[in-house]
Protein backbone atom coordinates (compact mmCIF):
# COMPACT_ATOMS: atom_id res chain seq x y z
CA UNK A 1 0.00 0.00 0.00
CA UNK A 2 1.32 3.46 -0.89
CA UNK A 3 1.41 6.10 1.84
CA UNK A 4 3.18 8.76 -0.23
CA UNK A 5 0.38 11.21 0.51
CA UNK A 6 -3.17 11.29 1.80
CA UNK A 7 -6.14 13.42 0.74
CA UNK A 8 -6.40 14.70 4.33
CA UNK A 9 -2.84 16.07 4.34
CA UNK A 10 -2.40 19.79 4.91
CA UNK A 11 -1.09 21.72 1.91
CA UNK A 12 0.23 25.25 1.52
CA UNK A 13 0.52 27.08 -1.81
CA UNK A 14 2.64 30.22 -2.12
CA UNK A 15 4.81 32.26 -4.46
CA UNK A 16 8.47 33.09 -3.96
CA UNK A 17 10.63 35.50 -5.91
CA UNK A 18 14.12 34.08 -6.40
CA UNK A 19 17.09 35.50 -8.25
CA UNK A 20 16.28 33.25 -11.21
CA UNK A 21 12.61 34.30 -11.31
CA UNK A 22 9.20 33.54 -9.88
CA UNK A 23 8.56 30.23 -8.13
CA UNK A 24 5.18 28.68 -7.37
CA UNK A 25 5.45 26.19 -4.52
CA UNK A 26 3.06 23.54 -3.23
CA UNK A 27 4.03 21.97 0.10
CA UNK A 28 2.61 18.92 1.84
CA UNK A 29 3.09 20.20 5.39
CA UNK A 30 1.89 16.92 6.93
CA UNK A 31 4.60 14.90 5.21
CA UNK A 32 7.25 17.57 5.74
CA UNK A 33 6.68 17.33 9.48
CA UNK A 34 6.98 13.54 9.31
CA UNK A 35 10.23 13.74 7.36
CA UNK A 36 11.80 16.43 9.54
CA UNK A 37 10.94 14.41 12.65
CA UNK A 38 11.99 11.05 11.24
CA UNK A 39 14.69 9.24 9.31
CA UNK A 40 14.26 9.85 5.58
CA UNK A 41 17.84 10.64 4.47
CA UNK A 42 17.47 10.20 0.70
CA UNK A 43 16.15 13.14 -1.31
CA UNK A 44 14.50 12.32 -4.60
CA UNK A 45 13.41 14.91 -7.10
CA UNK A 46 11.65 14.23 -10.38
CA UNK A 47 11.73 16.89 -13.10
CA UNK A 48 9.52 17.38 -16.13
CA UNK A 49 9.29 20.27 -18.58
CA UNK A 50 6.51 22.83 -18.91
CA UNK A 51 5.73 22.72 -22.62
CA UNK A 52 4.07 26.14 -23.03
CA UNK A 53 5.30 28.38 -20.19
CA UNK A 54 4.14 31.95 -19.71
CA UNK A 55 6.49 34.92 -19.39
CA UNK A 56 7.42 33.85 -15.85
CA UNK A 57 8.23 30.27 -16.87
CA UNK A 58 5.03 28.95 -15.29
CA UNK A 59 2.31 26.80 -16.88
CA UNK A 60 -1.02 28.06 -18.14
CA UNK A 61 -4.09 26.74 -16.31
CA UNK A 62 -4.79 23.87 -18.72
CA UNK A 63 -1.22 22.62 -18.74
CA UNK A 64 -0.98 22.97 -14.96
CA UNK A 65 -3.79 20.45 -14.59
CA UNK A 66 -1.99 18.11 -16.98
CA UNK A 67 1.17 18.42 -14.87
CA UNK A 68 -0.75 17.74 -11.65
CA UNK A 69 -2.35 14.65 -13.23
CA UNK A 70 1.04 13.44 -14.43
CA UNK A 71 2.53 13.97 -10.97
CA UNK A 72 -0.31 11.97 -9.43
CA UNK A 73 0.39 9.18 -11.92
CA UNK A 74 4.07 9.25 -10.94
CA UNK A 75 3.27 9.11 -7.23
CA UNK A 76 0.86 6.26 -7.85
CA UNK A 77 3.81 4.12 -8.93
CA UNK A 78 5.34 4.31 -5.46
CA UNK A 79 4.28 1.36 -3.35
CA UNK A 80 6.70 0.97 -0.46
CA UNK A 81 4.58 1.19 2.69
CA UNK A 82 5.61 4.69 3.68
CA UNK A 83 9.32 4.46 2.92
CA UNK A 84 8.95 7.41 0.53
CA UNK A 85 6.94 10.55 1.23
CA UNK A 86 5.81 13.24 -1.21
CA UNK A 87 6.74 16.70 0.09
CA UNK A 88 5.45 18.90 -2.70
CA UNK A 89 6.54 20.52 -5.93
CA UNK A 90 8.13 23.66 -7.31
CA UNK A 91 7.18 25.33 -10.59
CA UNK A 92 10.13 27.37 -11.79
CA UNK A 93 12.02 28.22 -14.98
CA UNK A 94 9.74 26.16 -17.25
CA UNK A 95 9.96 23.02 -15.13
CA UNK A 96 7.97 21.19 -12.50
CA UNK A 97 10.14 19.68 -9.77
CA UNK A 98 8.48 17.04 -7.59
CA UNK A 99 10.24 16.54 -4.25
CA UNK A 100 10.23 13.39 -2.11
CA UNK A 101 12.29 11.95 0.75
CA UNK A 102 12.87 8.27 1.39
CA UNK A 103 14.24 5.83 3.92
CA UNK A 104 16.23 4.38 0.97
CA UNK A 105 15.43 0.68 1.51
CA UNK A 106 12.38 -0.32 -0.45
CA UNK A 107 12.11 3.00 -2.28
CA UNK A 108 10.69 1.77 -5.56
CA UNK A 109 11.22 5.05 -7.39
CA UNK A 110 14.94 5.32 -6.60
CA UNK A 111 16.24 1.87 -7.51
CA UNK A 112 18.48 2.83 -10.41
CA UNK A 113 15.79 4.77 -12.25
CA UNK A 114 16.84 7.95 -14.05
CA UNK A 115 14.25 8.31 -16.82
CA UNK A 116 10.63 7.48 -16.19
CA UNK A 117 7.89 7.65 -18.79
CA UNK A 118 4.26 8.41 -18.14
CA UNK A 119 1.13 8.67 -20.22
CA UNK A 120 1.52 12.46 -20.57
CA UNK A 121 5.02 13.40 -19.40
CA UNK A 122 8.58 12.13 -19.29
CA UNK A 123 10.43 12.53 -15.99
CA UNK A 124 14.09 12.73 -15.11
CA UNK A 125 14.68 11.43 -11.58
CA UNK A 126 17.62 12.40 -9.39
CA UNK A 127 18.67 11.22 -5.92
CA UNK A 128 21.05 12.61 -3.32
CA UNK A 129 21.84 12.08 0.33
CA UNK A 130 20.25 14.89 2.36
CA UNK A 131 19.97 13.63 5.93
CA UNK A 132 19.91 17.22 7.24
CA UNK A 133 17.01 18.13 4.94
CA UNK A 134 18.74 21.25 3.65
CA UNK A 135 16.75 21.41 0.42
CA UNK A 136 13.43 20.94 2.18
CA UNK A 137 14.11 23.63 4.76
CA UNK A 138 15.71 26.18 2.41
CA UNK A 139 13.89 25.66 -0.87
CA UNK A 140 10.55 24.01 -0.22
CA UNK A 141 9.27 24.94 3.22
CA UNK A 142 7.77 28.42 3.61
CA UNK A 143 9.99 30.82 5.51
CA UNK A 144 8.77 32.86 8.47
CA UNK A 145 7.92 35.93 6.38
CA UNK A 146 6.06 33.80 3.83
CA UNK A 147 3.97 32.15 6.54
CA UNK A 148 3.16 35.57 7.93
CA UNK A 149 2.09 36.89 4.54
CA UNK A 150 -0.14 33.87 3.95
CA UNK A 151 -1.77 34.44 7.31
CA UNK A 152 -2.17 38.16 6.60
CA UNK A 153 -3.76 37.44 3.23
CA UNK A 154 -6.25 35.06 4.81
CA UNK A 155 -7.44 37.80 7.17
CA UNK A 156 -7.47 40.45 4.43
CA UNK A 157 -9.51 38.19 2.15
CA UNK A 158 -12.04 37.60 4.94
CA UNK A 159 -12.33 41.34 5.54
CA UNK A 160 -12.78 41.99 1.83
CA UNK A 161 -15.53 39.37 1.68
CA UNK A 162 -17.25 41.27 4.52
CA UNK A 163 -17.12 44.50 2.44
CA UNK A 164 -14.48 46.07 4.65
CA UNK A 165 -13.40 49.63 3.84
CA UNK A 166 -9.61 49.27 4.14
CA UNK A 167 -8.82 53.00 4.39
CA UNK A 168 -10.69 53.40 7.69
CA UNK A 169 -8.49 53.03 10.79
CA UNK A 170 -9.68 50.56 13.41
CA UNK A 171 -8.30 48.48 16.27
CA UNK A 172 -6.07 45.62 15.11
CA UNK A 173 -5.36 42.89 17.66
CA UNK A 174 -2.16 40.84 17.38
CA UNK A 175 -1.07 37.64 19.09
CA UNK A 176 2.26 36.14 20.09
CA UNK A 177 3.35 32.93 21.81
CA UNK A 178 6.48 32.64 23.96
CA UNK A 179 8.35 29.87 25.79
CA UNK A 180 8.89 31.90 28.97
CA UNK A 181 7.07 34.65 30.85
CA UNK A 182 10.18 36.85 30.99
CA UNK A 183 10.63 36.73 27.23
CA UNK A 184 6.98 37.67 26.70
CA UNK A 185 7.38 40.59 29.09
CA UNK A 186 10.49 41.81 27.27
CA UNK A 187 8.67 41.63 23.96
CA UNK A 188 5.72 43.53 25.45
CA UNK A 189 8.01 46.33 26.59
CA UNK A 190 9.49 46.72 23.10
CA UNK A 191 6.06 46.53 21.47
CA UNK A 192 4.86 49.34 23.75
CA UNK A 193 7.78 51.44 22.49
CA UNK A 194 6.70 50.85 18.89
CA UNK A 195 3.12 52.18 18.93
CA UNK A 196 1.52 48.95 20.13
CA UNK A 197 -0.37 48.51 23.38
CA UNK A 198 0.46 45.17 24.99
CA UNK A 199 -1.56 43.38 27.66
CA UNK A 200 0.22 41.45 30.42
CA UNK A 201 1.24 37.99 29.17
CA UNK A 202 -0.92 35.07 30.28
CA UNK A 203 0.03 31.47 30.85
CA UNK A 204 -1.45 28.82 28.56
CA UNK A 205 -2.74 25.65 30.23
CA UNK A 206 -0.70 22.59 29.39
CA UNK A 207 3.00 21.98 28.88
CA UNK A 208 3.59 22.96 25.26
CA UNK A 209 6.76 24.64 24.03
CA UNK A 210 5.05 28.04 23.90
CA UNK A 211 3.40 28.29 27.30
CA UNK A 212 2.85 32.07 27.43
CA UNK A 213 0.59 34.17 25.21
CA UNK A 214 0.77 37.88 24.55
CA UNK A 215 -1.93 40.05 23.05
CA UNK A 216 -1.16 43.53 21.71
CA UNK A 217 -2.99 46.06 19.57
CA UNK A 218 -2.72 49.24 17.54
CA UNK A 219 -4.92 51.55 15.48
CA UNK A 220 -4.38 51.24 11.72
CA UNK A 221 -6.05 50.79 8.38
CA UNK A 222 -6.23 47.41 6.69
CA UNK A 223 -4.56 48.49 3.46
CA UNK A 224 -2.22 45.68 2.37
CA UNK A 225 0.95 47.78 2.44
CA UNK A 226 0.09 49.05 5.94
CA UNK A 227 -0.59 45.53 7.16
CA UNK A 228 2.70 44.31 5.66
CA UNK A 229 4.65 46.96 7.55
CA UNK A 230 2.91 46.52 10.90
CA UNK A 231 2.71 42.73 10.78
CA UNK A 232 6.37 42.45 9.78
CA UNK A 233 7.40 44.61 12.75
CA UNK A 234 5.29 42.57 15.15
CA UNK A 235 6.71 39.32 13.75
CA UNK A 236 10.30 40.55 14.07
CA UNK A 237 9.83 41.65 17.68
CA UNK A 238 8.25 38.35 18.68
CA UNK A 239 11.00 36.37 16.95
CA UNK A 240 13.73 38.45 18.63
CA UNK A 241 12.45 37.23 22.00
CA UNK A 242 12.17 33.57 20.90
CA UNK A 243 8.46 33.96 20.35
CA UNK A 244 6.13 32.88 17.58
CA UNK A 245 3.96 35.53 15.97
CA UNK A 246 0.42 34.17 15.80
CA UNK A 247 -1.32 36.59 13.47
CA UNK A 248 -3.90 39.32 13.91
CA UNK A 249 -7.60 40.01 13.74
CA UNK A 250 -9.90 42.99 13.20
CA UNK A 251 -13.59 43.70 12.76
CA UNK A 252 -14.66 44.86 9.31
CA UNK A 253 -15.62 48.51 8.85
CA UNK A 254 -18.17 48.96 6.07
CA UNK A 255 -18.59 52.74 6.05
Amino acid sequence: MSTTYDENDQYLHFSRYARQGLMEIRVNMTNCEKVLAGDFPLRIWAVTDIEAPDADGLPMDEEYQTLVDSEAELLGRINDNGATLYLGHILHQSQLVTVLHSRVQGSSISEGARRLGGSKRQWTVYTASDAEYRFVERKLMPQRAELRRMSDLEVLNALQAANDNPVVPRLLTFYGLFPQQGLAEQAAAVLNENDFTASPPSQIPGTGEYSWSLMFSCMATTEPDVIEQISNLADDICAHYQGKYDGWSADPVTS
